[in-house]
């Protein structure tokens, strides 16, 4: 099918818009619009959302810094395992503003430069962005540059930065001491593409015109060369022991060889390759020790992009390394040997000395490229339907109503309306090249931008419309080709999906969400943005009025996949506010997939309040530095707060060690304050963090690690167990079968620890001992017992109710469902004692049981509401509960246990442990191991049905909860 083939080379080319001049700027500029102020959602989920384009590190490869399409630039430690280091924030609009195509750090790893679409929505011209790396503000501009910036480039001494410029615009040269411009040559015709320096200060620069051109250090013009092998000369890259010049193509997999002197063609080297369809090797680079030549681009093997590596300064046998699923944008030499890519899935990976991958971040979100067949949507839109990964053999589905991520057996998978791509006596033409930017149906233009390339299709053989999606917009077309709306995307629309009902085109886009647009008028109406790890997950009313806007449902500890980008001015760094709680709104997401409006009703039962009130505290670690080397038992913590909310005081801050709280002050007040907080910390590493609350909104946190230079002295812990299981209620409707096995089985298998604790004391509250009272008593107990440096674990088994106030209450064995809140012991007074405790704290909550087991009836519990912001990073607490959103949690006699429990105990006593292989000793389950052997185990248990909800807060290190010994 004609269709199938598009996509497959669609897929492997990764789109690629970023690296297409349709993006530069053509020749009249785009009116001045104000910089807004108005706060935008936009996603962070700790990677990039959309193609990483270019990348750069500085001599010692510290730093990694990846620019990419989302609108972020994020600087990584290679030196720390890769490790996300800050994400810098420039100012940005709608639309491509904000793109950024380029990134460069300075020699001394000071400042970091990035540019692309910037500054032209509110200038008219193009900026360059200057940020601090310590401390992640905007110091300066580049302004004034006549189209967008395709390549940043500083040279060796950190005394210039060469400048690339999109349309025929071509290269400046700036010296950094004064950044004044010390050469522009106007003299391209086409995009300049790429700029590299040599270890004189010489540059070359690749153009769409099909030159190569080298200029001297000062900027004048020495040599230009006409490319050979290729006619679009792309990548660019001097070798630092010998006078080379590697240049490759956009249009061939063929690499040139120049001489670094006076571009002549260098005969004698010839990396052998063969040329497979569709296929070039336009990034290029040779190794810090300049023995072998890197080349990428889109290559593929099995399905597979490889990065090619020849030794002996190219002229060796061609080795090959897999590493990613689509088109390579860059790749960058490392010290020595090596290489860094980055890619358009987005994804970013370091290549080492020894050809391996040894460090990979994939995309998080979901890729909608593949498998367009496998996009589908329920007849009203409730639920839809896609593919996790490019084979499609694993298929899942996101409900709104059981609000949840489940998987979808091979017997199931075909129960949504297949994917429509045609209509009887319907042509149209859009997915082959000479198409894409100008489609036509049966012969005829459709309306269409010639800077767009359409991608999607879908039919509706009902109405007989059909949607054609671009990296652009996506448009909605009568039967006869009549366009009834478009509307702007934010990125790319890879899949398209009509619902049977006409009233929703649903879209899968590049930055991993879904979004529901609605068939009357094109309006978007919601968004879902759901991680490839299937736990994490947020829906959300995207209006772009303010006051509607925000509106979301998500899973636990998934608040933070989303927030409000605020630009501040031009001159200085946005900042990146989190999501408020008084958003948090489910009911009304739903209402929506049902009514196609925002229920004005439900609106004005919302307690959220005005954003200006709500915007989050700032909080800036002035010292200890990260990775301090200390060796004092006690420091002084200096740190800034300020309040972004003009109205709103500054309510209290607090100080955490390893995600507890060892410090807290109130009543701070309004504007900017620094503070100083004199603290103890152990004797071991550690990390230390300053969190900041108002009324109505909780700052992120700041934090650094501290590194431990004296002698550890590691004392073990003690483990504190609150176990409560209710099987035999007194009310015969509210009995089970095995809440009370599961919590004694729970204590069990954590009673013999001695390797890791010093020594466990366990209190079990089972049937007719959990009472309310032996329940509070249990809470005080360990209020009264547990210290800083202990482990307490307290595990829930039996049912909770909410009552008609959405109060929720856990149900003692002597409890009156008609008096809830006189004989049930409230869910707040539970979780207000563990915040409270001063030690690493594991809350086990089983507590949801299915009515069809009970023959309960009760109201609808939401776990995520419940649970929501007790795992946040200022109440530490590491949650496992057993289901999520509306689920129930279930038992059966064949497992002896809940569902939840079984796969707790499995987890406990070794299987969460998935190194126990590799280990000849004893081994230990973590607790991010048990999480993810939960977060598999259950669902299978249960055919998908059950999920349970963890919640791990990002201040809380990750540390071992049971040694395993193996059999011998």
């Amino acid at each position: 099918m004609k269709w199938l083939f598009f996509f497959a080379i669609l897929a492997i080319c990764g789109g690629c818009p970023s690296l297409s001049t349709r993006l530069d700027l053509g020749q009249k500029p785009p009116e001045p619009q104000p910089l807004s102020d108005e706060p935008m959602l936009q996603l962070d989920v700790g990677m990039h959302t959309d193609e990483i384009t270019k990348l750069a590190t500085d001599p010692q490869n510290q730093y990694l810094v990846t620019g990419s399409l989302d609108k972020t630039v994020r600087i990584w430690k290679l030196s720390d395992e890769g490790k996300l280091w800050k994400t810098l924030r420039l100012p940005i609009g709608q639309g491509n503003e904000g793109k950024i195509y380029a990134v460069a750090i300075a020699p001394d790893a000071r400042t970091v430069a990035c540019a692309g679409w910037t500054g032209l929505a509110w200038e008219s011209k193009a900026s360059v962005y200057f940020f601090d790396v310590e401390t992640g503000q905007l110091i300066r501009r580049i302004t004034d540059l006549p189209n967008v910036v395709r390549h940043l480039s500083y040279n060796r001494f950190g005394d210039s930065l060469a400048i690339a410029l999109g349309g025929n615009s071509g290269v400046r040269l700036y010296q950094i001491k004064d950044y004044s411009l010390v050469m522009w040559d106007k003299h391209y015709d086409g995009t300049a593409y790429m700029v590299d320096f040599d270890n004189k200060g010489r540059f070359a620069v690749t153009s769409e015109d099909g030159y190569i051109r080298l200029y001297n250090k000062k900027g004048e013009l020495i040599a230009t060369q006409k490319s050979q092998s290729g006619t679009r000369p792309y990548g660019v890259s001097f070798s630092p022991k010998k006078p080379y010049l590697a240049v490759g193509y956009a249009d061939t997999v063929q690499i040139d060889i120049f001489s670094a002197d006076d571009l002549s063609l260098i005969p004698d080297i010839h990396p052998r390759i063969e040329n497979l369809p569709g296929a070039d090797l336009r990034c290029v680079a040779w190794s810090g020790d300049g023995e072998f030549l890197y080349a990428a681009g889109k290559y593929y093997k099995q399905n597979i992009n490889q990065v090619c590596i020849w030794p002996s300064y190219g002229r060796g046998s061609k080795q090959e390394v897999p590493v990613c699923q689509y088109a390579i944008h860059h790749i960058l030499a490392l010290q020595n040997q090596g290489i860094a890519f980055a890619s358009a899935d987005p994804s970013w990976g370091v290549v080492d000395e020894y050809s391996s991958l040894s460090i990979m971040y994939n995309a998080v979100g979901h890729d909608f490229r593949p498998n367009p067949e496998q996009f589908r949507v329920s007849a009203q839109g409730n639920v839809v339907q896609f593919p996790l990964e490019k084979e499609a053999k694993d298929v899942v589905q996101f409900s709104l109503e059981s609000r949840a991520i489940n998987f979808v057996p091979l017997t199931e998978i075909d129960k949504l309306n297949k994917a429509v791509f045609t209509l009887p006596g319907f042509d149209i033409r859009w997915n082959t090249p000479e198409y894409r930017t100008a489609p036509e149906l049966n012969s005829i233009a459709l309306a269409w931008n010639a800077d767009e390339s359409a991608v999607a299709l879908a039919c509706h053989s009902a109405s007989q419309k059909f949607a054609l999606g671009s990296d652009q917009k996506l448009r909605l077309f009568e039967r006869s080709g009549k366009l009834l709306w478009a509307t702007s995307t934010s990125s790319t629309v890879w899949c398209i999906a009509l619902t049977e009902d006409q009233r929703w085109a649903v879209a899968g886009l590049g930055d991993g969400t879904i979004r529901w647009y609605r068939a009357s008028d094109g309006q978007e109406m919601l968004c879902l943005f759901a991680a490839k790890d299937r736990k994490r997950w947020i829906i959300w009313h995207p209006d772009k009025e303010t006051a509607r806007a925000g509106y979301y449902d998500c899973s636990v500890n998934s608040e933070q996949l989303l927030g409000w980008h605020k630009n501040n001015s031009i001159m200085d760094a946005a900042d990146f506010l989190p999501l408020y709680r008084y958003l948090y709104y489910p009911e009304l997401l739903a209402n929506i997939i049902s009514t196609g409006e925002i229920s004005q009703d439900l609106l004005a039962k919302s307690s959220a309040v005005p954003l200006e009130k709500a915007l989050s505290p700032l909080v800036q670690i002035i010292s200890p530095k990260e990775n301090t080397p200390l060796l004092a038992s006690q420091i002084t913590v200096e740190f800034d707060i300020r309040s972004r909310a003009p109205r709103e005081p500054i309510s209290d801050f607090m100080v955490q060690v390893d995600g507890r709280q060892v410090a807290k002050e109130r009543n701070i007040g309004r504007g900017s304050y620094r503070h100083q907080q004199r603290i103890a910390i152990p004797s071991r590493d550690c990390t230390v963090s300053v969190i900041a609350r108002t009324k109505y909104a909780v700052s992120e946190p700041a934090t650094v690690h501290i590194k431990w230079q004296g002698k550890e002295f590691l004392t073990k812990p003690k483990l504190y167990i609150l176990a409560v299981g209710i099987s035999k209620y007194a009310d015969p409707g509210l009995k089970l079968r095995f809440a009370a096995k599961d919590a004694q089985d729970f204590a069990q298998i954590l009673a013999n620890q001695s390797e890791l604790y010093d020594d466990t004391i366990v209190r079990l509250l089972l049937d007719e001992k959990a009472d309310a009272k032996a329940i509070q008593d249990g809470l005080i107990w360990l209020r009264d017992n547990a210290t800083v440096e202990d482990v307490v674990m307290v595990f829930l088994a039996g049912h909770g109710i909410k009552d008609e106030l959405g109060n929720y209450y856990f149900l003692p064995v002597d409890a009156n469902i008609d008096s809830i809140s006189q004989t049930s012991v409230i869910f707040s007074k539970i979780t207000d004692e563990l915040i409270q405790l001063p030690c690493k704290t594991l809350f086990f909550l089983d507590t949801c049981h299915s009515g069809a087991v009970t023959g309960t009836k009760r109201s609808s519990l939401d776990i995520n509401k419940m649970l929501l912001g007790l795992t946040s990073a200022e109440n530490g607490l590491v949650v496992f509960a057993s289901s999520t959103g509306n689920q129930v949690s279930y038992e059966n006699p064949q497992w002896g246990n809940g569902a939840f429990t079984k796969a707790l105990i499995e987890g406990l006593q070794g299987k969460a442990d998935y190194s126990l292989k590799d280990l000849p000793s004893d081994s230990q389950v973590w607790v991010n191991e048990l999480n993810l052997y939960l977060s598999q185990r259950v669902p299978e248990l249960t055919s998908g049905s059950q999920t349970p909800s963890i919640g791990i807060p990002k201040t809380i290190k990750d540390f071992p909860i049971v040694n395993i010994k193996k059999e011998k």
